[in-house]
């Protein structure tokens, strides 16, 4: 629940701390010029420490998917919200106690080197058999969408400083319900200590070994760099989706924070009660579906010339997300039939999570660094600030035309194919 909430409160402490503690977006201290200036600082640093924190979570990820075979799920969820408790505990910092903005930039960093979106997935691939992934996964993305709907609602209801211990709260929250309520889906390898911290230490010295195995299967290889591009350019759009209505409409978070009721809404929808009833359509049509109508929903927001018209095309948003559980339910599949055996799986699906964020953390600042160039004054007045969102549309029919190339097998991986190409 914590995400959205933050991502709401960050941006306003960071243009808050360039200007003096004023929002020059909106409000009785509105300036255009100074907005979109800051705008472009506050982007271009948020950028920066995601491609640093990016990069180390490329090393960190294969490593928690280990640990989660030799130790089991469980510690290692109470670990990912233990960390996440940290950059919470740094926001409220930066705004009760004057700390710089760039404490909570450095903490947050075990967000992305920790995440817990590895750990629920090999939670899911535990608990369902295959026929029953999509619709789990298009469920626990319906319940991810949820938080989207109560927590700018939160915004909106509790303004300024409250917002922010709210956050650490919250975190708190998870790690009590992770520690207290999550059942252990996969018993551990061993229960002795010393053989857990050796089994570990071989995991750091052989992290990567799997890459050039996973490689070696050309049409796995296809649709994942596929998958993993689709993803990426997915995730870097929305992160630039606050600042471009900031900078182009002037609303605020609260104002903002409608939007994101009505878009997730939507999203839970249609992950609840729509894809999960479209298995028949197979994963590539759902997926090639998910791109297309993402696409859609980038091109009319590009082109809205209103805030009030964004709120009307957000109702129907939320088909943009169908292509996430499938790609999510491939992944998962792959792992059963590639795994020589249980104690694998956790390592082997790691693996697959942390090349996917080699993209979902490279691009989303690339973005953020475009955005932060043609929303600059200096770049015809900032009216060329909607081109990342021309290109993140350009992207997505791209992937859609490779899609629709792709041999349908990829979408069926099989035991024996899988296998041999893994261990030839």
């Amino acid at each position: 629940m914590c995400g959205t909430l933050t991502g709401l409160v960050v941006l306003d402490a960071v243009m808050a701390s360039i200007n003096g503690g004023k929002d020059v977006c909106c409000g009785p201290a509105f300036d255009a010029i100074a907005c979109k200036t800051s705008m472009s600082l506050a982007t271009r640093a948020t950028s920066v420490f995601q491609v640093v924190g990016g990069i180390a979570s490329i090393l960190t990820i294969p490593m928690i998917g280990r640990a989660a075979d030799i130790y089991g799920r469980k510690p290692l969820f109470v670990l990912t919200f233990l960390c996440s408790e940290v950059p919470a505990l740094a926001l409220v910092g930066v705004t009760h106690f004057n700390f710089s903005v760039y404490v909570y930039f450095a903490t947050s960093m075990l967000l992305q080197m920790v995440p817990a979106l590895s750990l629920f997935l090999l939670w899911i691939n535990d608990c369902t058999a295959p026929e029953d992934r999509i619709k789990i996964s298009a469920r626990f993305e319906a319940f991810k969408s949820m938080e989207g709907i109560f927590v700018p609602l939160m915004v909106k209801v509790i303004n300024g400083e409250l917002t922010v211990s709210l956050i650490a709260y919250l975190r708190l929250l998870e790690m009590m319900i992770a520690l207290c309520c999550l059942k252990e889906s996969f018993q551990p390898r061993s229960t002795r200590a010393r053989h857990a911290l050796s089994q570990t230490w071989k995991a750091v010295k052989d992290v990567w070994r799997d890459v050039p195995r996973l490689c070696s299967f050309k049409a796995t290889r296809s649709i994942f760099l596929l998958g993993f591009f689709a993803t990426g350019t997915g995730l870097a759009t929305i992160s630039i989706l606050f600042p471009f209505c900031k900078a182009r409409f002037g609303v605020s978070r609260q104002t903002f924070s409608l939007l994101l009721i009505i878009q997730t809404a939507s999203n839970a929808v249609v992950q609840f009660c729509i894809t999960p009833r479209l298995k028949r359509w197979g994963l590539r049509c759902i997926f090639a579906t998910g791109l297309a109508c993402g696409a859609a929903n980038l091109l009319a927001f590009m082109l809205s010339p209103s805030f009030s018209v964004l709120l009307g095309l957000a109702t129907v948003a939320g088909f943009g997300s169908m292509g996430g559980p499938a790609f999510q339910t491939l992944m998962m599949d792959f792992v059963d039939s590639a795994a020589t055996s249980e104690t694998e799986r956790g390592a082997l699906l790691a693996t697959l999570l942390a090349l996917q964020n080699l993209f979902v953390v490279l691009m989303p600042p690339l973005y953020q660094a475009i955005f932060s160039v043609f929303v600059s004054p200096s770049m015809y007045g900032g009216r060329l600030m909607a081109l990342p969102m021309a290109f993140g549309v350009f992207c997505q029919f791209v992937c859609i035309l490779v899609l629709l190339r792709l041999s349908p097998e990829v979408f069926y991986p099989s035991s024996s194919s899988a296998n041999r190409s893994l261990t030839s």
